[in-house]
């Protein structure tokens, strides 16, 4: 995993394992599949909150840990591997 895109990268393992397209995901979520699949790539920062609260809702994910996932890319190196670790490795 690109420890940079590790939100991209949850996006994409969460709708693979309900088996959706990125028009699936569009519909359930209310953002466009073009800039859904920009994220999964790590092609744009990730999304606002409300946004990323969405996806939680819809991937039945940990609202905080799916926040947190999303904006750690802000954080030093050190922090951003730490709680990239916690929350990949508790939910894989």
């Amino acid at each position: 995993m690109r420890r940079l895109n590790a939100f991209g990268d949850l996006v994409r393992r969460l709708r693979f394992e309900k088996r959706w397209t990125l028009k699936d995901l569009e519909r359930k979520v209310g953002v466009r599949k073009g800039y859904l699949s920009q994220i999964e790539t790590g092609a744009v920062n990730p999304p606002s909150p409300r946004v990323v609260r969405r996806m939680a809702l819809v991937f039945g994910f940990e609202r905080r840990k799916m926040l947190a996932l999303a904006h750690v890319v802000k954080a030093d190196k050190e922090v951003r591997d730490g709680l990239v670790a916690l929350v990949m490795e508790k939910d894989l």
